[in-house]
């Protein structure tokens, strides 16, 4: 890596945004169990359910759209496509702190494993102490809505010798510093050579209009996960 490339890396890793990454679904599934929930009961009540935890059903729908996000852009982070990058700031970042700040994890793959996994057991845990009320229950709805939307492209990565199977048997995974962010795709990659395309994961454009701008405010900031 050169100068250049090593030093936007290191604007990546050292950003503040990355901690909120990981506390992004406990901290509202907590506000909305301790605050919304008790003083607004009945706001989402109606068509979400009073009950406290989540059925079957609603678990399959946050499996499904979980992993067909969080699954996907990590095994396509290992593509031999080096068109797409991790379009949103604050996840960019808390995987380039956990691969190259902590040394937890030998590549953002891996630490988005963690990541996925992470999430899931938060959701558990809140689901076993009876803290999914409607309001929570509907925060995930609308995050199961976008991962999706977030994450499609990244299963039109090409060609890809590390699979999904690989993945969940936490197979050898190379770093890939360039999925990172537009500046470092475009700067460089795995090959020595970066071509910068309008091609990415949360919907960022070159000149976005007014609606895209609003979806990527809510996809970065709201639904940072």
């Amino acid at each position: 890596m050169d100068n250049d490339f090593k030093y936007q890396l290191q604007k990546v890793i050292d950003s503040p945004s990355g901690y909120w990454s990981p506390l992004n679904i406990p901290v509202v599934l907590l506000v909305c169990s301790l605050y919304y929930d008790k003083n607004y009961p009945t706001f989402f009540s109606g068509f979400m359910g009073s009950h406290k935890s989540m059925g079957w059903k609603m678990w399959l729908l946050v499996l499904a759209c979980f992993s067909f996000d969080d699954v996907g852009t990590a095994v396509g982070f290992q593509a031999d496509d080096q068109q797409r990058y991790e379009g949103n700031p604050v996840l960019a970042s808390y995987l380039s702190k956990l691969t190259y700040q902590f040394k937890l994890f030998e590549s953002e793959t891996a630490s988005y494993r963690f990541h996925y996994f992470s999430t899931l057991i938060v959701i558990f845990a809140f689901d076993c102490l009876k803290m999914l009320g409607p309001w929570g229950r509907f925060f995930l709805t609308i995050t199961c809505v976008t991962k999706p939307i977030a994450g499609y492209v990244w299963w039109g990565s090409g060609a890809n010798d590390y699979s999904i199977l690989d993945f969940f048997m936490f197979k050898h995974s190379e770093k890939t510093p360039q999925r990172m962010g537009h500046l470092l795709q475009s700067m460089g990659s795995r090959e020595g050579s970066g071509t910068h395309v309008d091609v990415r994961r949360r919907l960022v454009n070159d000149s976005p209009n007014q609606i895209d701008k609003i979806v990527q405010f809510l996809l970065n900031f709201v639904f940072a996960s």
